[in-house]
Order: structure tokens, then sequence, then C-alpha cells
């Protein structure tokens, strides 16, 4: 499966979602948008989570896993988006950047206490 296709599939989706639509749509609604997107952009299969309040209002897996397996895509299918996690762990961090839950400058040590680097590495940096 293309990661760049998957990427621009998740993004779209995620935009869509952010906006908080979902509250005025109903989940079938949900199941042509994203079955739309997945035929535009040439997915095998993907899976949507809405959160809302901090709990999962929806979640569903959409077409397969594999082309060879033909196996479905479920709430256990783990997807291999490479370096795309920092792109969403960024955004993450600045939507709790922007609430004042945490600052750009603060240690990583602070909100996670356990974190630890060795300094020896950053010293040969």
């Amino acid at each position: 499966m293309n990661t760049l296709k998957l990427t621009v599939t998740a993004l779209v989706l995620c935009v869509f979602f952010s906006t908080a639509t979902y509250s005025q749509i109903a989940s079938k609604e949900v199941d042509v948008l994203v079955e739309n997107a997945m035929k535009k952009f040439e997915v095998a299969g993907l899976a949507v989570a809405i959160v809302k309040d901090g709990k999962i209002i929806y979640k569903k897996g959409f077409g397969i896993r594999s082309i060879e397996t033909k196996e479905p895509v479920n709430e256990f299918t783990n997807f291999q988006i490479a370096s795309n996690s920092k792109a969403f762990t960024t955004a993450a961090l600045s939507i709790l950047e922007e609430e004042g839950k945490l600052k750009w400058e603060d240690k990583g040590k602070k909100y996670i206490p356990e974190f630890k680097i060795k300094t020896q590495i950053l010293k040969k940096l």
C-alpha cells in the first residue's frame, strides 16, 4: 500500500472529523465518506476512530489488511505508518501547547519523569 496515499487519506479524515461535524451526521454517513475517500485515494484498508470528550464514539475498520490474504481491517489492525506518527505527535503537542498544558521550552522529564536520555550521546553530537 502506498504510504503517501494512506497518509493523505488519514489527514483528510482527521481534518474532517476534527471539525466537530460528526455530531451532525449519522454513522452511516461517516461510513459513506470513508468509503468514498478510500476509492478516491485507492486505499485497500484503514481504521477510523472518533473521540469526543475523551470517549470513543465511533470506531470501525474498512477494507482489507492485505491484498494477498484479504483479511479485513478491524480495531486490532496495526498499520505501518512509518515517520507519519511524528507529524501526528507534533500536531497533538501543538494543541496541548496552545491550550497552555505544556510549553515547548520545557524538558520532557517535566511531563514524563521516567524519561531518560544518555548525556554521553548528547555530548558526542
